[in-house]
């Protein structure tokens, strides 16, 4: 066994001298693998070997830490410089006094934030009487152009009052019929355009019933295009203050429910309307529309856009009200007042 053990040496020794001998004089690689020539293992080779093996193990550690620092050190400096971004949103007064309107539903919000400013049974469903001709505006422009003719269906002007005195025949811009319903809450106009656009007031209505779906106005439903009476006709305050939104985001809606009086005719000028807006509030400074309504069950409805002397924009909803206009003022006047609008 010795004999062997020492054969084993002699060999081994003597590959690690002919791999010596045949490495290149000129330093290039050999193409034989390098033998890493080992120290004798005394006290130091293994005092050497401890220290290289933790420092390997430390390296990756240090290196990982060293960048969770510089990145550390990047993004406090890069927070401490992103600019401030300011809070427009509207703030109570600290000397605000207390409000209570008188309606039996009311709602208030900044036009330009969506901030809640004011909200009394706001998810309170409630009739809505012609506030419905809102939605039934929208249903139009997105369905047909404003200078499309519609001859008034014979059916249309057989409905209570308000109306514009529609005849049967009558040949008239969906322009002006929005004009009629819009602005003085025309309920023959209402008719007329929900026949022109469908020809069937059921189909015209599951159009309404599928853009408020769209809108996400989850407490509503609608039974028909002028906002008769009806169990299945209602809608909330929160509602009608998103559809109101939706509503003014169109240039020519928007700019129809400012319109105090007006006078429009057939195509042919052989009929014309008197047209005059039964919003009492649009002749009080600052008041830039929306829309009225009234049934027995509903009372007295009204959605109001009101801008202050520095341009700032509130939207109220007042439902349920005995005197819609009065309730509405005092509603934008309280919150005028008792808010910080930052400029």
């Amino acid at each position: 066994m010795r004999e062997e053990k020492m054969q084993t040496k002699e060999k081994a020794k003597k590959l690690i001298s002919k791999t010596t001998d045949e490495r290149p004089a000129n330093g290039a690689r050999a193409n034989s693998a390098a033998v890493f020539l080992w120290p004798r293992r005394g006290p130091v080779f293994w005092t050497f070997l401890a220290v290289f093996t933790l420092a390997l193990s430390l390296f990756p550690y240090q290196q990982v830490v060293e960048v969770q620092i510089k990145q550390e050190q990047v993004l406090g400096q890069t927070v401490q410089k992103l600019p401030v971004v300011a809070d427009f949103r509207p703030t109570l007064k600290t000397d605000a006094g207390t409000f209570i309107s008188q309606a039996e539903i009311a709602y208030a919000t900044d036009l330009k934030t969506g901030t809640v400013l004011y909200k009394k049974n706001s998810d309170k469903p409630w009739p809505t009487a012609s506030l419905a001709k809102l939605i039934t505006a929208l249903v139009v422009v997105n369905t047909v152009s404003l200078d499309s003719v519609v001859e008034v269906n014979e059916r249309a002007p057989k409905v209570p009052q308000p109306v514009m005195g529609l005849a049967g025949g009558e040949r008239i811009t969906t322009y002006d019929l929005l004009r009629g319903m819009l602005i003085m809450s025309a309920n023959d106009a209402a008719n007329a355009l929900a026949l022109g656009v469908s020809s069937s007031t059921p189909r015209f209505v599951e159009l309404m019933n599928s853009l408020a779906e769209k809108l996400e106005l989850k407490q509503t439903h609608f039974r028909n295009p002028a906002g008769f009476d009806d169990p299945a006709e209602y809608s909330t305050a929160e509602d009608l203050d998103r559809l109101a939104r939706e509503f003014l985001s169109e240039p020519k809606l928007a700019e129809i429910v400012q319109v105090q009086s007006v006078s429009v005719a057939s195509v042919d000028a052989t009929v014309h309307h008197w047209l005059k807006t039964s919003n009492k509030l649009l002749s009080s400074p600052g008041i830039l529309g929306v829309k009225t309504g009234y049934t027995d069950e509903a009372r007295g409805n009204l959605i109001i856009l009101a801008e202050n002397k520095l341009g700032h924009q509130v939207l109220t909803v007042v439902l349920g009200s005995l005197n819609r206009e009065s309730d509405s003022q005092a509603l934008v006047d309280w919150i005028f007042a008792s808010y910080n609008f930052p400029d």
